[in-house]
């Protein structure tokens, strides 16, 4: 069933994503040709400045159009007339909740991921960018010359997607605990999102302590500040102290983790328990 759900919501937003997409890729497109062209009237400068304003302006939006179609469809599908309808079908609150967080997050990743292609787009050919591409390439190669660092680097892109999903349950436990109000459901929803994200804050940095000795050895670490052009020498330095940083990203892996957890609890509790449809 959770196949069929995840299934169903990439049919309900790909055109969507599919139209932001494209958009981008041809302001993206457009804003280079400009940029290749040689005028020298100020018509043209300011063609230029207002097509470089748009494209910084979609590339901003396409990355926070993804929470904005999450939090939108989720309000509309379990919290708004189309509630009734997904309470009557066969389906488990939790596996709603569940595909919404999964989809969602892939979205995410999508949309990153078009970012960056757009921005590989406009800087392409240009020879500080080349360069700089070529020095971010040989570092990331270096770095999965040491199993640590390579073993270091994806877990922490693995906190990077947990924490992007904990963050879009932490939204849907808001709207979910919001909801069982009769009244101003949004704003006691943003009230709650402020509330939880102060409490579960609290509760890190009292955590927090824990891991006290591995930040002091962290602050402890010298790095050769002429190994930083050395991409090499560098990643051998981060290798020779990387004790510290691997235990901050196995503690912050595991917290975002159990932060996932609550607020998926919290949301299929209130959805599943104190449903109060509009």
């Amino acid at each position: 069933m959770l196949r069929k759900l995840i299934k169903h919501e990439f049919k309900a937003n790909w055109k969507t994503f599919g139209l932001i997409y494209a958009a981008l890729l041809i302001l993206t497109l457009v804003t280079r040709g400009i940029y290749e062209l040689d005028f020298e009237s100020e018509i043209f400068k300011l063609t230029k400045y207002i097509c470089t304003f748009a494209y910084v302006l979609v590339v901003v939006f396409v990355a926070f159009f993804n929470i904005i179609i999450a939090v939108v469809r989720f309000y509309r599908n379990m919290l708004k007339d189309q509630g009734y309808l997904m309470n009557t079908i066969p389906v488990k609150t939790r596996h709603n909740i569940a595909a919404k967080t999964l989809t969602f997050t892939i979205w995410g990743i999508a949309s990153f991921a078009a970012a960056l292609f757009s921005i590989f787009i406009f800087f392409v050919g240009n020879d500080k960018y080349s360069l700089i591409m070529k020095q971010i390439g040989n570092t990331i190669s270096d770095v999965f010359k040491y199993p640590s660092l390579g073993a270091g680097f994806i877990l922490f892109i693995g906190i990077v997607i947990i924490q992007y999903a904990a963050n879009l349950l932490g939204i849907y436990a808001a709207l979910s605990i919001g909801q069982i109000f009769n009244k101003h459901k949004i704003l006691a929803a943003v009230i709650c999102y402020y509330a939880l994200n102060n409490i579960i804050s609290g509760i890190f940095m009292f955590l927090g302590i824990l891991i006290q000795p591995l930040i002091d050895k962290l602050d402890n670490v010298q790095i050769q500040a002429t190994s930083i052009n050395n991409s090499t020498r560098f990643v051998s330095e981060i290798n020779a102290n990387f004790g510290p940083i691997l235990g901050i990203l196995i503690f912050s892996f595991i917290a975002n983790i159990v932060l996932l957890i609550i607020y998926y609890l919290i949301s299929n509790y209130f959805l599943s328990k104190k449903l109060n449809l509009e």
